[in-house]
C-alpha cells in the first residue's frame, strides 16, 4: 500500500492534486520558485546597477565572456550532430538489420525480424485531413514492411463532426495497408484528465493493447511504440534505423529513442519569429543529441511497449507528455533509464500562427510547461 502511494506521486501534475496539506504547500512552493527566481534576478540587477554599478559591470563582462565560450562549446556539438545525421542518412539500415543474429540476450522473445512490430500512435485534434494523410503516406513510403506496422489514429470526441470525417477518410484510404490500422475516439470530460495530447495517447495506447496486442498474444518486448505528432513525416529508412538501435541497445527496455525534429514542412509559409523559434528548437535538440547524458525525450520519440505498460501509460493530467514520459520512466525505474540518440531526421510543421506575437505567446507556453516539470522533479526529490 505504501509503495502504491509513493508511485502515485509520479503522476502528479498540479499542487491541488495532493491531499496532504504540507505536501501540497511544498509542491506549490516549487511551482512558484522558477518564476520567483527569474523575477528576483531582474530586480536584484536593477537595484545593484544603481548602488554598485562597477561590480555589476564586471559581472556582466564575465558573464558575456562565459557565454561566448559556452556558445563555441555548443557549436562544436551542433556541427558534430549535423555530420552524424548525414552519415546516418547514407547507411543502409536494412542491411545492418539483416546482419543481426538472433536470439538476442536483452530481448529473448524476439527470434527474428518478423517478430518485431512497430506501434505508431498519431494523436490528432481538428488538424486538416491533408496533414493526417501526409503523415500516413510517409509511413507507407518509409521503406519498412507495412505489415509490421500497427498504426493508431487517435481522435478526440471533442472534435465531433471533424473527427468523424477524418476517421472515415483515413479508413477509406489506408484500411488494409498496414498490419493493423486502428482508430480510437478519446472520450471527453473523463474525471482526472485534462484535454490534450497526453490523455489522448494514454487512451489510444490502452485500447490498442486491449484490442490488438493482447488478443494476438504479441509479447510487449516485441513492440516498439512511436508517439508522433500528427504532422510528423518519417523519411525512408527511419524505422529500420529505429529497429536496429532497439535490437542492439545495451538495455532496450530501459531506453527511449530520440530522432532529430526538423520543423520544415511549412517553413516558408510560417511567420519569421516562428522560423527562428523552430530552428532554435532543432539546433538545441541537435546539441543535446551529442550529449546523451543530458538528453531527454522531445516531440516525436519511441520506446518499448513493455515499459509503457509498466508505468501505466502516459499521464492523462499533463499536456506536454513528451518530456514527462522520460521523467516518469527515470523515477519509476530508480534512475535506470536513458535516451538513445537517433541522428535521423523527422520532419514536422512549425507554428503557422497569424502573427509573430502569437508565436511568442506559444513559446511562452512551452516555458510554462518546463516550469511544471521543474516543480515535479523537485517535489520527487523532496
Amino acid at each position: 500500500m505504501q509503495e502504491q502511494e509513493e508511485k502515485s506521486y509520479l503522476r502528479l501534475a498540479r499542487a491541488y492534486e495532493i491531499k496532504n496539506k504540507k505536501d501540497r504547500r511544498i509542491y506549490r512552493f516549487f511551482e512558484i520558485l522558477p518564476g520567483a527566481l527569474a523575477l528576483s534576478t531582474f530586480l536584484v540587477f536593477g537595484l545593484a546597477s544603481k548602488f554598485f554599478p562597477a561590480y555589476v559591470s564586471i559581472f556582466l563582462i564575465v558573464f558575456v565572456i562565459f557565454w561566448l565560450f559556452r556558445s563555441a562549446y555548443y557549436l562544436t556539438h551542433l556541427i558534430s550532430s549535423y555530420h552524424k545525421m548525414k552519415q546516418y542518412e547514407k547507411i543502409n539500415w536494412q542491411e545492418k538489420l539483416e546482419k543481426i543474429k538472433f536470439p538476442i540476450n536483452t530481448l529473448p522473445t524476439i527470434n527474428s525480424l518478423d517478430e518485431l512490430y512497430h506501434l505508431i500512435i498519431l494523436p490528432t485534434y481538428k488538424e486538416p485531413y491533408e496533414i493526417v494523410k501526409e503523415s500516413l503516406d510517409s509511413l507507407i513510403n518509409s521503406g519498412y514492411n507495412p505489415q509490421k506496422l500497427i498504426v493508431v489514429l487517435a481522435t478526440e470526441e471533442r472534435a465531433k463532426e471533424q473527427g468523424e470525417e477524418i476517421r472515415q477518410l483515413a479508413l477509406k484510404d489506408f484500411d488494409g495497408k498496414f498490419f493493423r490500422f486502428f482508430e480510437t475516439i478519446h472520450p471527453q470530460d473523463i474525471p482526472g484528465e485534462i484535454a490534450g495530447k497526453g490523455s489522448n495517447e494514454a487512451w489510444a495506447g490502452k485500447q490498442v493493447v486491449k484490442e490488438i496486442i493482447d488478443p494476438l498474444e504479441i509479447p510487449y518486448e516485441n513492440v516498439i511504440v512511436s508517439v508522433f505528432d500528427i504532422d510528423t513525416i518519417t523519411k525512408p529508412g527511419f524505422f529500420q534505423c529505429l529497429a536496429y538501435h532497439y535490437l542492439t541497445a545495451q538495455d532496450p527496455l530501459h531506453s527511449s529513442y530520440q530522432p532529430l525534429p526538423f520543423y520544415t514542412n511549412n517553413i516558408w509559409e510560417a511567420p519569421a519569429v516562428a522560423r527562428i523559434l523552430s530552428f532554435s528548437s532543432t539546433f538545441w535538440q541537435m546539441i543535446q543529441q551529442a550529449r546523451p547524458e543530458s538528453l531527454i525525450t522531445f516531440s516525436s520519440h519511441s520506446m518499448g511497449l513493455k515499459p509503457v505498460v509498466e508505468i501505466g501509460f502516459w499521464q492523462e493530467n499533463v499536456v506536454s507528455e513528451d518530456s514527462r514520459i522520460f521523467y516518469q520512466c527515470f523515477l519509476h525505474y530508480n534512475g535506470n533509464w536513458q535516451v538513445v540518440p537517433l541522428y535521423y531526421p523527422c520532419l514536422l510543421y512549425t507554428s503557422d500562427a497569424a502573427d509573430d506575437l502569437l508565436c511568442v505567446d506559444l513559446c511562452g507556453r512551452r516555458i510554462i510547461k518546463k516550469k511544471i516539470t521543474i516543480s515535479y522533479l523537485l517535489h520527487q526529490d523532496n
